[in-house]
């Protein structure tokens, strides 16, 4: 809990984005955008990379899941009625990542990117398939130079065809809503401009339920995960999720927690 909190409390010193996202012939394109904003360690290799990961995959067949527990289903297995999330798809920089998007020695405020394309395995699931781009450290386990600086993950339901939208393509767009208290909510928003960004919960009498999210993200897309009950949210009903920038502007969406 210590480490966790002060992890959360910790400006990161990189901010990543998706810029651009969209799909031609069954083929989805995107630019993956860095920028550093603090200096990194010194002399610790860096990588960017981008993984495809889908969720709601029925644990049958190949996917069938082992019950290693005798408190789940009656020790039952494999488990019946079970999904498998987060799974590992695809890694589109290889095991390793990408290895010239980020030079050596990265210079503060300097834009790196990578154009990224890729198409859908014949059995995925588009609307399941989350696309997380992230920078990490990639030194020694054994100097504790292994950590991921900065993530940033656009669903690919957000990705839309070629010619129809190709900037800011998003407003602001929590999934899903409504949405279980303890549930973990996805809100998907765009920047026009690089700036600090902060998420509000708000609730029906417009008093601020939650205002602790706050961090610098560069132009393009980008998706905040929280969850209703971590926000201090404790009666269900209708809620305001807001998010604002440093220059004034804000975009905010109603969503039902039940």
């Amino acid at each position: 809990s210590a480490n966790f909190n002060t992890r959360k409390n910790t400006p990161a010193i990189v901010s990543v984005s998706i810029v651009n996202p969209k799909v031609s012939s069954g083929t989805y394109s995107a630019t993956v955008k860095v920028k550093f904003v603090t200096a990194p360690t010194s002399g610790v290799p860096l990588k960017m990379n981008v993984y495809l990961t889908e969720d709601s995959i029925a644990a049958i067949g190949t996917y069938a899941q082992s019950n290693y527990s005798n408190n789940i289903q009656g020790a039952a297995s494999p488990l019946t009625n079970w999904f498998h999330n987060a799974t590992l798809r695809k890694a589109l920089g290889g095991a390793w990542g990408f290895s010239t998007t980020i030079p050596a020695t990265p210079v503060v405020g300097t834009e790196y990117s990578e154009n990224i394309s890729f198409t859908l395995g014949s059995a995925w699931v588009a609307k399941h398939i989350n696309v997380i781009a992230f920078v990490a450290y990639d030194g020694t386990a054994a100097s504790n130079q292994k950590e991921i600086l900065n993530a940033e993950q656009l669903p690919l339901k957000y990705w839309y065809p070629t010619g129809m939208q190709d900037v800011n393509i998003l407003d602001i767009v929590s999934y899903p809503n409504p949405a279980a208290m303890h549930q973990i909510v996805k809100t998907s928003f765009s920047l026009k401009k690089d700036g600090t960004v902060s998420l509000q919960i708000i609730d029906m009498m417009g008093r601020i339920i939650s205002d602790d999210y706050k961090s610098f993200e560069i132009s393009g897309a980008h998706t905040i995960q929280w969850s209703p009950a971590h926000k201090g949210i404790t009666t269900s009903g209708m809620y305001f999720v807001k998010i604002s920038t440093d220059q004034g502007e804000s975009k905010t969406q109603a969503i039902q927690i039940n």
